[in-house]
């Protein structure tokens, strides 16, 4: 597995952006209680709209790219001798479909994840810490009572 640093990621707002959604550094579905995301979070759920009104070059340049791998796919797909010529613009036209829907479907994950925070969006954090600071109100009242003993985890 190769690991790349934070600066070696494409401008989050350029064609070539959208690739790093691709560059897997760390796990966007599980994150642990007080850690935080590596970028800051724009909006932490965001609707559908907002993630759509957030798109941009990057998010663009995923759906050209879907879009050509689909025409070659779909010429491939369609070159079938024993088909009529009906049949096979119709396999050709439902490959670019599908090149359009994916390439759509992953700029808008893209989008969502630039929202929050989980892909660069050309935000930086304040403190480098990974942890947030969280207060713990139950621990010493708990140490002095019984109920310490029977707890699970540290």
């Amino acid at each position: 597995m190769c690991i790349r640093d934070r600066s070696s990621t494409f401008a989050h707002d350029s064609l070539l952006g959208g690739l790093n959604l691709f560059l897997r550094r760390d796990n966007r579905y599980i994150i642990s209680a007080g850690e935080r995301p590596p970028y800051p979070i724009i909006i932490s759920n965001p609707t559908f709209t907002q993630v759509l009104r957030n798109m941009n070059r990057a998010d663009l340049g995923i759906i050209i790219g879907f879009v050509l791998l689909s025409v070659p796919l779909g010429r491939y797909v369609s070159s079938s001798g024993s088909l009529n010529l009906f049949m096979k613009r119709k396999l050709f036209y439902s490959c670019l479909q599908m090149g359009v829907l994916f390439g759509s479907i992953t700029a808008a994950n893209n989008s969502f994840f630039r929202l929050t925070g989980h892909i660069e969006n050309g935000l930086k954090w304040r403190r480098r810490g990974k942890q947030l600071n969280k207060y713990d109100l139950t621990s010493e009242y708990e140490k002095g009572t019984f109920w310490h003993s029977l707890r699970l985890r540290d």
